[in-house]
């Protein structure tokens, strides 16, 4: 008695159905086939012999449900028309797959050990689950945070030194279906102010100028608007590795940096970086002498901000 089963493999998002079948008669001199619709693919295929299988491959997309159905037939010599002696059908779902489309990781602030991970993936089934891991210094992969995963997601992660690391992030499904992503992120430390190399937009020489003018009463021409740039670029970065946004009660970071066609410092522009370096201070009004000592306070109470983090 004639009979058909079938199997069903999976591969690199491609199905294979493979009908099964056996109990034919043998000596039959009439003509045989399998006719077969797997998904949206139809057609036939000859068979010879008593037993044996034909293959149907398809492409398939992740959880998607595709129906199928075989059916032996046979013909006699004399016959016009095909009769069938036995059917196998049934309906296949395609493995869901994970399928990672962003993958974004950040410092959550210069001179912070912490790092944001936000992420998007598609595929997912009710077991799936997500792994950040990064290497330590000798190579080997640990995981930093796990969890189960859904279409978007995001976590904090953290690392022992400052510098440049990879990090991937593995999701995988209940199924074991995985998908994975690698990038990277400049875990960057936050420098102290030096007055004898660069902070920044002014070179080495600019800066170690405008030391010489603020200590030694030399021209004001001598201190660069980019060394005071680049004091309030550090006030700035030191604020928000604190956790402190820039503080306008003077003057928004923008209007109290200067530009190369507005170099005037102003009493705003000065009492607002050193509101933002120390509230303490007393305000300087309009008139009055700015003193390069005041300079090298900024500067001391930067440093000593950032030992405290």
């Amino acid at each position: 008695m004639a009979s058909l089963y079938t199997e069903i493999s999976y591969s690199g998002g491609r199905a294979t159905f493979t009908c099964h079948y056996s109990g034919l008669q043998e000596g039959y001199t009439g003509s045989r086939r399998i006719l077969y619709s797997v998904g949206s693919s139809y057609g036939s295929q000859a068979i010879y012999g008593t037993s044996g299988s034909i293959d149907v491959t398809i492409s398939v997309s992740s959880g998607n449900v595709y129906g199928y159905t075989f059916e032996l037939q046979y013909k006699n010599a004399d016959a016009t028309e095909w009769t069938t002696a036995v059917t196998d059908r049934g309906n296949y779902t395609a493995p869901s797959i994970p399928s990672i489309s962003s993958f974004i990781v950040s410092q959550t602030g210069i001179g912070k050990k912490t790092a944001y991970c936000s992420w998007s993936v598609s595929g997912l089934d009710s077991g799936a689950t997500y792994e950040i891991k990064s290497p330590d210094t000798s190579g080997e992969w640990w995981t930093k945070a796990s969890g189960s995963a859904r279409g978007s997601g995001s976590c904090t992660i953290t690392f022992d030194y400052f510098g440049y690391y990879s990090v991937k992030l593995v999701i995988t499904n209940g199924n074991g279906y995985s998908d994975e992503y690698t990038t990277s992120v400049n875990m960057s430390s936050l420098e102290k102010w030096s007055w004898s190399s660069s902070n920044g937009r002014a070179t080495a020489m600019q800066t170690s100028n405008a030391y010489s003018a603020v200590t030694g009463k030399g021209k004001v021409s001598d201190f660069s608007y980019l060394v005071w740039n680049d004091l309030c670029a550090k006030v700035k970065s030191v604020r928000e590795a604190a956790g402190f946004p820039w503080n306008t009660t003077y003057a928004s970071y923008n209007n109290t940096c200067m530009s190369g066609s507005d170099k005037i410092l102003t009493a705003t522009r000065f009492n607002s970086l050193r509101h933002n370096t120390y509230d303490q201070w007393s305000p300087v009004s309009r008139g009055d002498k700015v003193y390069g000592y005041y300079f090298t306070q900024i500067t001391t109470q930067i440093n000593n901000w950032i030992n405290s983090l």
